[in-house]
């Protein structure tokens, strides 16, 4: 199956979730997530603003509590078509973009220091959980930006955070860019070849 079917495919599993469900999958993985080593205070996560179709992180990462310390750093498309990430503390940092994102402000959020990434959570419309192989939207944001984080010296943890719904065979190409593990509301996956 050639990837525009796959993502036909998938997007149809997730349109079959209900409003209901999709909230319960998404606290169960944000309960997942939460003890994760690298949400401490000395690190930078970057993690994504969810569209209806992902799940939803963002009471992990904007708690109601003031005691607020991991920084979360939220990705933005630039003109270009380039991937980027901001800090942001709040949703009210946020604003949406041309294509209806909720992305990161850039007149009131700075950028991410990318040396002291050490998470980041992906979306995607698919994962293979034997492979660690992802599937995106098609337009490679992720993929770049991902490759270039490979290169520093010490590489964050790339987590997909996926419904388990979107869990499947794929077959990646030469410049996709695996997950260490997934993360879905049935648990954590450790692909064998990562």
């Amino acid at each position: 199956m050639d990837k525009r079917s796959q993502r036909r495919a998938l997007f149809g599993r997730i349109r079959a979730l209900s409003k209901e469900e999709k909230a319960e999958h998404s606290a169960r993985i944000r309960a997942l997530l939460e003890d994760h080593p690298a949400i401490s205070p000395e690190n930078t996560i970057l993690a994504f603003l969810p569209l209806k179709s992902e799940p939803d992180l963002t009471p992990l990462c904007f708690p109601d509590s003031t005691g607020r310390t991991t920084r979360w750093g939220f990705a933005r498309i630039d003109g270009d078509g380039h991937l980027s990430f901001l800090l942001a503390e709040s949703v009210a940092e946020c604003l949406r973009s041309d294509f209806g994102l909720l992305e990161p402000d850039p007149r009131r959020c700075r950028p991410v220091d990318e040396e002291n990434v050490r998470l980041v959570l992906v979306p995607g419309v698919g994962f293979d959980p034997h492979t660690g192989a992802r599937l995106g939207r098609g337009r490679g944001h992720y993929d770049r930006f991902l490759a270039r984080l490979l290169d520093l010296p010490n590489p964050p943890e790339f987590v997909g955070i996926a419904f388990s719904e979107q869990l499947g065979p794929l077959d990646p190409e030469d410049h996709d860019v695996p997950m260490h593990a997934v993360v879905t509301e049935r648990g954590w996956l450790r692909p064998a070849s990562t």
